[in-house]
């Protein structure tokens, strides 16, 4: 297999060192050994000289590059353009300008050189002058910058913020990620890179919180960029073209240079339109539960409140059943006591234990106890109330008169209860004997031809006329009901009741007895004796009643005596 030295003009060592070529008299001493750039100086690509930069640059020995092909030194990849630097143009002076190559080091590593030619002559032989300078740190750096700029580019376009580099104070857009180009709603095929951002901003159709639209000049991302403020956490709202709304947070902060001039801006955007839609409807829930939360205490708050009247009108309805002026009792359907109160076991004369279990039948006079019986029979057939009025034991001597109003309970048949308020009748049964007794006698004298007597409402209309004032002054018992008690009134007499009237009512003291001339039908002057006294009636009006004795006939005896 060929050399490289061989396959570029078959110069090997023995040609090139034959041309005896004194290369320190041609070159400036400081080149050879003072310099850190590397010099070659070839003849027909073979090295006949290379200075110590050269051999700390390839880290092959001292003087062991000597009489090699400059083709050996350097990687094939770099090939061609080394061939370009050793070819002599016509013109031998011309100057090749800087190229970059990679250097094949003794350990095989590639190290990154600049290498620029010149093409002279030494004693009228062609040479070509390389001059030779380490790049390789400042490859690398670049190598690494491009790689950490390819992946911040990645890193911003993966990003899940948009990303914005605005251009200032041109304000132009340099370049925008897929989540900020997102932003543009109105215009799928619009590309903010390149464009001025005051056109961005009004396609974004941004708005605020409050639902105010910004514009390009009331965008506070735009007046950051421009003025140096920083904008954090900016809440926007862009609105979409299918009417929904996207919830944005923006971060604007402008870049200065070492001379605090505003260079670029940076414009952050993050979607928190899951979010905001998250903490809507979480405050939407918590609002929700609050509200639930408070009609549940309101609730709760009721019902003891509700609790606390039950309370209370159970412990009243308990102080009245107790010690209601009702007796009251509870039987069973077969009319055994369950259950009495304090006033029914007063009534009954007897202690609560001696009440509760015994039958109604045993508290019932004999000649009662078929009213008994009848009435729990209707109310067990009828299921419907029954009230009867029976005559009672009483300390084991005395009787009483009792009204039994007794009710079904609307439980099951098995279960059936009968309720019985017992009410003591006896005041009321004396006092119906001695009213009817009064009542007959009232009527034995009413109703007596002699007996004249008027009742009088307020009005001085008559309300009751016994037959013997309908015969005393000639009117009939019809025609006396409803007349004004004054027209049978002689007119100084009229004047005289009324005003006595008036001032009985007043609670003054007035004569109750006094004399009084009626006028009869007939226009005859009955003279008599009149007693009025104040009662009430049914109704609780005002009445006088008027009972009078005719001494018509005794003062006519009188005058004719005196005569």
């Amino acid at each position: 297999m060929q050399s490289q030295s061989e396959q570029d003009g078959g110069h090997n060592a023995d040609s090139i060192t034959s041309l005896d070529i004194n290369a320190s008299e041609n070159i400036p001493q400081v080149l050879l050994n003072h310099t850190s750039v590397g010099i070659l100086l070839l003849h027909n690509a073979g090295i006949i000289f290379a200075n110590p930069a050269i051999y700390n640059i390839s880290q092959n020995p001292e003087n062991s590059l000597t009489g090699s092909s400059v083709f050996d030194l350097f990687h094939s990849d770099s090939e061609e353009q080394l061939k370009a630097l050793c070819s002599a143009p016509n013109d031998k002076s011309e100057h090749i300008d800087a190229v970059e190559l990679k250097l094949l080091c003794l350990d095989r590593n590639i190290r990154w050189v600049t290498c620029e030619s010149t093409f002279i002559t030494v004693d009228n032989h062609p040479a070509t002058l390389i001059s030779m300078t380490d790049i390789t740190r400042i490859k690398q750096n670049d190598l690494q910058r491009a790689e950490q700029h390819s992946l911040l580019l990645a890193a911003i376009e993966q990003s899940p913020s948009g990303i914005m580099i605005v251009d200032c104070p041109q304000m132009i857009v340099l370049s925008a990620n897929k989540k900020a180009i997102d932003l543009q709603t109105h215009d799928d095929n619009f590309n903010p890179t390149g464009a001025s951002v005051h056109e961005c901003a009004n396609k974004c159709h941004f708005q605020n919180h409050e639902g105010g639209v910004f514009n390009a000049e009331t965008c506070p991302l735009i007046r950051a960029i421009q003025s140096g403020e920083t904008v954090r956490e900016e809440e926007v709202v862009v609105n979409q073209p299918d009417g929904s709304l996207k919830y944005v947070l923006a971060h604007a902060e402008a870049v200065r240079n070492e001379n605090g001039e505003i260079i670029a801006g940076i414009i952050v955007t993050t979607d928190f339109t899951e979010q905001k839609t998250s903490q809507q409807a979480i405050g939407n829930l918590l609002s929700e539960l609050r509200e639930v939360k408070d009609n549940l205490e309101k609730q709760n708050q009721h019902l003891k409140d509700a609790e606390t009247r039950i309370r209370a009108s159970l412990d009243q309805y308990t102080d009245l059943y107790e010690n209601a002026p009702v007796g009251y009792l509870t039987l069973s359907n077969q009319g055994i006591v369950l259950r009495a109160n304090s006033t029914a076991c007063d009534i009954f004369g007897l202690k609560p234990k001696e009440l509760v279990g015994n039958s109604a039948l045993y508290l019932v006079v004999n000649r009662h106890k078929p009213v008994i019986a009848s009435a729990f029979q209707k109310i067990t057939e009828e299921m419907k109330p029954v009230s009867c009025e029976v005559e009672v034991k009483f300390d084991r001597a005395a009787r009483k008169h009792v009204r039994l109003d007794c009710m079904p309970t609307s439980s099951s048949d098995k279960n059936q209860s009968i309720r019985v308020a017992v009410i003591d009748v006896s005041a009321r049964k004396q006092a119906e004997i001695k009213l009817a007794q009064s009542e007959q006698r009232y009527r034995m004298i009413v109703e007596n031809p002699l007996s004249i007597v008027a009742v009088i409402d307020e009005n001085y209309e008559v309300t009751f006329a016994s037959p013997g004032l309908c015969d005393t002054i000639g009117y009939p018992y019809r025609e006396l009901i409803g007349m004004d008690f004054r027209k049978v009134l002689t007119d100084e007499q009229r004047e005289m009741i009324a005003d006595r009237y008036i001032r009985r009512r007043r609670g003054e003291n007035t004569p109750h007895q006094y004399g009084i001339d009626l006028i009869a039908k007939n226009g005859e002057i009955r003279s008599t004796i009149a007693n009025i006294s104040l009662a009430t009636g049914p109704n609780g009006e005002k009445q006088s009643i008027v009972n009078m004795v005719d001494i018509t006939d005794r003062k006519e005896i009188n005058g004719e005596t005196n005569q």
